[in-house]
């Protein structure tokens, strides 16, 4: 779509990261607005150009956002730093 159709911002409505004026909606089954944790678990959004936590090491990042998500694998944590040889104290902007 074009620029400013909304397309970032119904992103955000579902995935909780605004809150919608009116109306409902779903994502997988799960309700917005009640079951945000379920969708988040299943889902990921990236915005485009935008830097997570550049003032943020690779590591602070993950023990930032490790508790938000109750599933968290240590194994695959360690899999994805190795596969893509991210070393732990690494600032994010690197």
């Amino acid at each position: 779509g074009l620029n400013g159709a909304g397309k970032t911002t119904t992103l955000k409505i579902l995935m909780e990261m605004t809150k919608a004026d009116s109306g409902r909606a779903e994502v997988l089954g799960y309700q917005v607005g009640r079951e945000g944790l379920a969708i988040r678990q299943r889902t990921a959004f990236l915005p485009e150009g935008k830097k997570l936590f550049p003032y943020m090491s690779v590591g602070e990042v993950i023990e930032f956002v490790r508790p938000l998500y109750p599933t968290w694998r240590r194994e695959r944590e360690e899999h994805l730093l190795k596969t893509f040889e991210l070393p732990w104290k690494r600032n994010t902007t690197e």
